[in-house]
């Protein structure tokens, strides 16, 4: 009842308490990571997801394009990838996820190995590929002719 009102702060607490005693039921975990997300406690909310995956739902792709989510708020690019790709290995088709793995590869380009981000008008250089011999070919792979 507390989700249906919106009360999050309800819903934390009613989760937590189903939670403490018994900590095997996946439902008050997902109720508890939703409100969390919608109260803004991302931490909560990655906990709560990684716990219920630990649980085996049966939601498992939405849960891990959910964590994606939380993860590319937090920053954590390669964890987010690895996230949204386990989604798409359960479900290939699921276009949010495509959408959401797209713009994580997008900023993980938009960022050097420090961290920071590269000037907008900066590109990638061009792909080189490697002939039998070992030598360099300065084409890209798809302008070679077999």
């Amino acid at each position: 009842m507390a989700a249906a009102d919106k009360n999050w702060k309800g819903e934390i607490d009613h989760a937590a308490r189903v939670i403490a005693i018994n900590p095997l039921i996946p439902a008050p975990h997902r109720d508890l990571a939703q409100a969390a997300e919608a109260m803004g406690d991302r931490a909560t909310a990655m906990r709560a997801r990684r716990t219920l995956l630990l649980l085996d739902p049966l939601d498992q792709v939405e849960q891990h394009y959910h964590l994606a989510k939380l993860l590319l708020d937090e920053r954590q690019l390669p964890a987010a990838r690895r996230e949204v790709v386990l989604a798409l290995e359960e479900a290939p088709r699921y276009r949010d996820a495509h959408r959401l793995l797209l713009e994580i590869a997008g900023r993980m380009d938009a960022a050097d190995p420090s961290g920071k981000e590269r000037p907008a008008t900066t590109r990638p250089a061009a792909a080189t590929t490697t002939k039998p011999t070992g030598g360099k070919v300065d084409q890209p792979p798809q302008e070679r002719k077999p």
